[in-house]
Order: structure tokens, then sequence, then C-alpha cells
């Protein structure tokens, strides 16, 4: 390529633009000038890489006089050199005597010398091949070898069947020794223990315990009077047997632990003392017999006497069917009275008017909470537009503090407590009732809406009731909550508001070339986003022709895919020649994925080799230096 590019003076129109031209070319023809040799050695005049002769020779070099000068030597340390009277070193002897074919003691050969050993020069080794066993002296051969004097082999192991040598040893072994057995119960070959073999006479028994017979017949025979019967045997002493596991019902024999065991299970039929949570059946509603109630009758009866109607405390009936209180108070539309509903299930007429407009549903509103970040390692979802949310089909007040499990560490993720959060991570963010308390549980898993009763419609866990969604958001590389201008990492579910994300370039940003290309990744603003709800993203600022005389184009796009058509968000630009601005916008709305993404702004000048710049403030190549280049990326949440 060109060492030197000078720029050309297309007028003198600009007397600015045109002597800053001339100025730079006379710069670069100075900086040129200094990267080269000089011939008469004006310094300086020495190289700073290395010189590429590209096979080409250098001529006319002069024979080398001084230790300085290149020679062939100094691409061979070990090289002799003839030109000049030096002494030798060993090694550069050897080397002489290696290249002249002399023998060690040098200087003639000393009467003749070795040319090669086994086709080889130089430093020869032994190698496989250079003998043959047949050149060897005293060497059997691989192949049927007559073997002399006492030749010794490995004793191979017993049974051993295969063309291993057999010795002496092996071959005693096999045999027995001095002698074989020539039968065993008259059989010859493998001979194994069949039915006869033996009585019961031939066979010594040791006596252990209480037999006294030496023989195996006779201690059956004592054995034979010594054990019980397998019908109806009668045992003496303190027979034992395996204790049954409890609640066994079958013909195993029941020992005594079993049956205590099982008999302290047992309440006694007058007057029992239960322990535990004793359960019955529940009688049915109105029963009034003997039958034991059981706090489900109870609470179904509706029988909630007091002890006393002091503070506190429900009033009494005064008597068994009554509908009069004690202390004077009575059901009616009377003064002091309670008040109870008519036949048509509407309360009555109290004062001559009715109450209406009353409805039987409940007013109060669910799922009214709002989620916030606190602080990088804290977030709260607080009461907002109410302080319910619907769990499982059961209604919780949110608490005035918030509800609990929102930290970064030591919480519940994907349903398991002690845990911590993970980093540059998205996450669903469900309540739910531990033990009562409603608490934050972050999942990587997505989310649905409940068809089941008493829940329906709730955005819950994908297949998970006990989990309500609340929000969703995405920690930062050290696994921590993030909600600043340029990152909008915290989406609520419930009372959905704007949330919009921006970014802007801190100095001038410039592209070169018809080609839409990003001005640089400074300028891309990260929001998450639900399923279903737009996005909208719009840029403003100021650009400039910086280089050429063309137009300046602007698109939109996300997450570094294609860009957005030239009917839907580019700039038309303005010709002008290098060195003017002007403002420039576009905008755009799109629906994404559920999640995380990030807005980018691309800009292309409309011919190669034109440059376009978007401003960033920093009164560089613009005529508006207070003027950055903005982009916003808005959503609901």
């Amino acid at each position: 390529m060109a060492k030197l590019t000078l720029t050309d003076v297309g007028n003198l129109q600009n007397e600015g633009s045109a002597v800053n031209t001339i100025n730079n070319n006379s710069t670069a023809t100075e900086v040129a000038l200094e990267n080269t040799l000089s011939r008469d050695g004006t310094s300086p005049n020495q190289m700073v890489a290395d010189l590429d002769m590209n096979s080409n020779q250098i001529l006319n070099c002069p024979f080398a006089t001084t230790a300085g000068e290149p020679t062939l030597a100094q691409y061979n340390a070990s090289a002799v050199r003839f030109d000049i009277v030096q002494s030798l070193t060993a090694g550069q002897q050897q080397q002489a005597r290696d290249n002249i074919g002399s023998g060690a003691g040098g200087g003639g050969g000393g009467g003749g010398s070795v040319s090669s050993v086994f086709g080889r020069s130089g430093v020869v080794t032994a190698d496989i091949g250079d003998y043959t066993v047949a050149q060897v002296t005293g060497a059997a051969p691989l192949a049927s070898p007559t073997f002399t004097g006492v030749p010794a082999a490995p004793t191979a192991a017993p049974g051993t069947n295969n063309t291993q040598l057999a010795t002496t040893a092996f071959v005693q072994a096999a045999a027995g020794g001095g002698g074989a057995v020539s039968s065993v119960f008259a059989r010859s070959g493998a001979v194994v223990a069949v039915a006869g073999d033996y009585t019961a006479t031939q066979i010594t028994n040791t006596p252990a315990g209480g037999i006294a017979a030496i023989t195996v017949q006779a201690a059956i025979t004592e054995l034979d009077t010594e054990k019980a019967n397998l019908a109806s045997p009668t045992f003496t002493g303190v027979p034992a047997a395996p204790t049954a596991a409890g609640g066994t019902n079958s013909t195993q024999i029941a020992t005594t632990s079993f049956v205590t065991t099982a008999g302290n299970l047992k309440a006694d039929l007058a007057s029992p003392t239960f322990t535990g949570v004793p359960a019955a059946p529940t009688a049915a509603a109105s029963t009034n017999t003997t039958q034991i109630a059981t706090t489900a009758f109870v609470d179904t009866s509706f029988v909630k006497t007091p002890a006393t109607n002091t503070a506190d405390n429900v009033p009494q009936w005064n008597g068994a069917n009554s509908k009069t209180l004690k202390n004077g108070l009575t059901v009616g539309t009377g003064a002091n009275n309670l008040i109870q509903l008519n036949g048509s299930s509407q309360l009555p007429a109290v004062d001559g008017s009715l109450l209406t407009g009353i409805s039987a549903a409940s007013t109060t509103n669910f799922n009214c909470g709002i989620l916030a970040r606190s602080s990088a390692t804290l977030l709260t979802f607080t009461p907002y537009n109410g302080d319910r949310i619907k769990i499982n089909g059961t209604v919780f007040a949110i608490p005035t503090a918030g509800i609990a499990g929102l930290a970064n560490t030591s919480v519940f993720v994907n349903g398991t407590g002690a845990s911590n959060l993970a980093a540059s991570t998205l996450y669903y963010v469900y309540a739910f009732s531990n033990a009562g308390t409603v608490t934050a549980d972050f999942s990587t898993t997505s989310h649905a809406t409940s068809t089941t009763a008493g829940n329906v419609g709730v955005e819950i866990k994908s297949a998970d009731n006990t989990r309500t969604l609340i929000g969703m958001i995405r920690t930062n590389g050290s696994s921590q909550f993030v909600n600043s201008t340029s990152q909008r990492f915290v989406l609520n579910w419930f009372n959905k508001k704007e949330i919009v994300a921006r970014a802007n370039y801190t100095t001038d940003r410039a592209v070169t070339g018809a080609t839409f290309t990003e001005n640089n990744a400074e300028l891309q603003p990260e929001i998450l986003v639900w399923s279903g709800d737009p996005i909208h993203i719009f840029m403003n600022g100021v650009g400039a022709v910086t280089s050429g005389v063309g137009t300046i184009y602007v698109a939109l796009t996300t997450d570094n895919t294609a860009i957005v058509s030239s009917a839907e968000g580019q700039s038309a630009g303005t010709s002008a020649a290098a060195g003017y601005s002007f403002f420039v916008a576009c905008s755009m709305v799109s629906y994404l994925s559920e999640g995380y993404h990030f807005a980018q702004v691309f800009s292309k000048a409309n011919a190669g080799g034109v440059t376009v710049t978007l401003g960033g403030g920093g009164g560089g190549v613009t005529s508006f230096p207070d003027t950055r280049t903005y982009l916003y990326a808005k959503v609901l949440g």
C-alpha cells in the first residue's frame, strides 16, 4: 500500500479548510521522510524493523574484516573461518574432521578413515536392524532354536493349558510328585462326588455343644430325639422368637414384647386419656346424641358460647333455644337490637328505611402492590393502590413495610431457601405464603394465567398456583439490583407505569461509507419488557457530514438484529459540505419477546468515502457543542 497519501484541495472557497488540508499534507510528508534511510548517513539512519529483501541480493558487499560485519560465520556460530588465522576449538576441530572426512588423529587421517557405519555418517548410534541373530555369536534363532546346557524357564501356574513351556517343576506338580492316583471310587478321569460315595457311618463328626456322637449317623439319631416336633411342639425353658413389627396381623408368633407394645397403644375403654391430636368422625349437622363432637362439627354448628359476655367476648344467649342475648340484647329492628336479615336475605328496615346497593361480593381490591429497587442488595414490594394480594385462592394483606425475602442473598431461588442470586440473570419474582408470611421467590421459570377454581385469572408461576407473579428483574455482573437511567432492570406486573431507559453519546461518533453501521455501543439503553407490551424507541441529536459531500441517514434496531426499514425509521438526511451540521431524529414501535433487550442507533452516508458523525456534545466537528445524541426506550412496567 502507499506509504504517503495526501489529500487534494478541492477549492479555496473555505480558507480555513484549505489551510488545514495543506498543513496536514506537510505534516504527513515530514513523517514519511523521517521514516526513510539516508544515502549520505544523515541521522537517524538505523533500521527499527526487519529489512525484507523480497528474494533480492545485496550487491558489491566487501569481505568482512571485523567481528561486527555480517559474514557466513554469523549464521553458524560453530563454522570454521579460513579467511583469517585463528585457533580452533575442540568442537571446530571435530567439525573440520567431519567436513574433510579425516580420522580422529587428524593430519592426513592416520593411514585410513571410516567413511560410514551401517550406511550412516556423522555421530552413529546403534539402531534396530543393524545386526541379525546370525551375526551375533552365541545367539539362538527365534525359530526352532537348539538349546544346550541346562536351559531354564518360568514355571506356569497349576492348571495352565496353553503353549507356555512346561518346566520339570510344572510336570512334577501335575503328576502328583512321586506317584499318581489311578482311580477314585473306582472311577478315573475328572472324578466328582456322587450319591453313595460315602455313608453316614464313614463320616467322623467333631462333637460340639451337647452332642456326644462322633459319627454323622449317630449324631442324626441323637438330634432326632432332642428336636421339637414341627406339628404341635411343646417347648420348655424360655423359648424366644423375633418380635413382629407393630400392627402386624398374621400367624407370626407374638412375643411378650409385641403384646406389651400393642397394649400400650390402646386407650382405656373407661375414661380414656388421649394424647397428640386425637381424631373422630364428624357428626352430621344438628346431631344431638352422645357421639363425640369434632372441631369441624362445632365450627359448622356455630356453637361458640363464651364463658362470659364481658369485653372482647361473644355475647351469650339467654337460653338454649332463645334468640335473646344476655344483658338485654335482642335480635330485631328496634333500638339496641342486633339486625337480622329478612326472608329475602336483605337487611330489614331500620328507622323506616332500607340499606340498598350493598353487594354480597367483597369490594376489597386484590393484587395492589408495587415492586421497586431500594438499594443494590434490596428490593421492596409494598402496598400500592390497595394492600391485598391473592395467592392460591387466599387473599393476604401486604405489610406496610413490604413482603419478606427480597434481598439478593439468602433468599428463595427456584423454591430453595437460603440461596443467592446469580450474576447477569433474568428472574421472575413471585409471592408465596411461607407458613402464613408473604415471601418472595425468585425463579427462572416463566408465568401463566391460572385456570384453577378459586384462583382463576391470577398470573402465577407456570403450573404452580402457590406462586403469584409480582414482577421481573435482571441482576448485573455483581448479582445486584439495578434501576438506573440507562439500565431499567426492575419491572412491575401490577400497577404498570411508563418506564424509560436513556443513553447518550459522550463524544462525537463517526462512520464512513454507505453501509448502516452502529456508531458506538455507548448508545445502548437496556430495558426489560413484558410479552405483548409495546416498546417505543426514539432518538434525537445532531448529525454532520465531516468528510466529503453527502447525506447522513440514521436507523434504529434492537439486540444487534436487522435495522428497521427506511419507511419506518430512517431520516432522509441533508446533502451538505463537510463541516456542516443539522438535527436528525427517528423512532420506532415494536413488540419484542419477553425479557431483556437493548436499543441501538445505526447511521451511514449516501456514498462510499463520505464520513458522517453523530454529535456527543463535545463541540468537535459539529456546530452544536451543547447538543448530544440521545436514544430512548420506553415500556410499561
